[in-house]
């Protein structure tokens, strides 16, 4: 990732983690000049005298969460600026009649609901021993690659497969709910067929038949990449190919996405989600209450190993928006192994 950064952002990471990590007196002066550690900082002890990574580092941060993350890349990402907040959500439209000349024209209002966000804490933490000194440099920028790669990731597993339990923070992810019996989205594949390689044209086909209309558009498939290799790639070979657009493959008219928080086993999925297709902007939101923050003290238990402790946060909830119910198909329908 560090080819996506400029040359300043490079260098402005590497004095931070310089900084941050040796607590050399010239590497914090010259992070100082630079405006990316505050002088209080610097003379002050204990978690509030900690190193934080400074806000005009925060967009590169937030462009590696959406470059390691499908989810936050193609879902609806709402700011928040409270730990709670209700994004409306449109549920159903206007009646169009005919009234005929003079006839009265009947009333009909659009519908509107609430989805209801509240942002979790994600966080992670690393220790580095001051010997890590040698490459502080380059280690600033591997610490901001790490920590984003990580959330973004776990924002995945969260987003798509979460089981509502405190390892998923409570969250239930999109083919999870999709593979409940109680959704019209979740297409069961024909018998028989439960692994990747047994996929075929019909089950593809049923699945695209599912999805409403409205979600064609911006809808893409989301694939881990064994079943891309073992589905899509197989079954192109004799559909008319993978085209790539833009640097994105598209089967069948669709973007294909991947993202190793689906299922990606050889071994039988009856009863799971095994590719899912949709528009993620329509049926998911992420909210962003706190962007990706990182921040460095050597104080704490710590101190006697002479080492560092580098701490990751961000605060998010991710929530579906729109799945459907058992008799209609929302925004995402999934493949089921049968």
């Amino acid at each position: 990732m560090k080819h996506e950064f400029t040359q300043k952002q490079y260098r402005d990471f590497g004095l931070f983690g310089r900084a941050a990590i040796t607590r050399e007196k010239a590497a914090i002066g010259e992070a100082i000049e630079a405006g990316l550690v505050l002088k209080a900082a610097s003379e002050t002890q204990g978690p509030a005298g900690g190193f934080l990574v400074p806000t005009e580092l925060g967009t590169p941060l937030q462009a590696l969460l959406e470059h390691y993350g499908v989810f936050r890349r193609y879902a609806n990402v709402v700011p928040m600026r409270r730990d709670t907040k209700d994004n409306p959500r449109r549920t159903g439209g206007v009646t169009v009649y005919a009234p005929g000349e003079g006839g009265q024209i009947t009333a009909s209002n659009a519908a509107w609901g609430n989805v209801h966000l509240s942002a979790v804490k994600m966080a992670a933490l690393i220790k580095i021993s001051s010997e890590a000194d040698e490459d502080a440099t380059d280690l600033g920028m591997e610490l901001a690659d790490e920590f984003a790669r990580a959330m973004a990731q776990q924002e995945d597993v969260i987003g798509f497969t979460g089981d509502g339990t405190s390892a998923s923070f409570g969250k239930t992810g999109i083919a999870t709910l999709l593979q409940d019996g109680a959704h019209a989205g979740g297409v069961t594949a024909v018998a028989g067929h439960d692994l990747f390689s047994e996929i075929d044209a019909t089950d593809i086909g049923t699945l695209i038949a599912k999805l409403p209309v409205r979600a064609m558009a911006g809808a893409a498939w989301y694939v881990s990449q064994v079943g891309y290799g073992l589905t899509v790639c197989r079954l192109a070979a004799s559909s008319g190919g993978i085209q790539v657009i833009n640097g994105e493959p598209h089967w069948m008219g669709f973007p294909v996405r991947l993202t190793p928080a689906l299922p990606a086993v050889t071994t039988s999925l009856t009863g799971r989600a095994m590719i899912l297709l949709g528009d993620l902007r329509l049926a998911a939101i992420l909210g962003d209450r706190k962007q990706l923050a990182i921040a460095s003290s050597s104080t704490g238990t710590t101190f006697e190993f002479d080492q560092t402790q580098v701490r990751g946060i961000e605060r998010v909830d991710l929530v579906t928006n729109d799945l459907g119910d058992a008799t209609n198909a929302g925004a995402m329908v999934a493949l089921i192994g049968a």
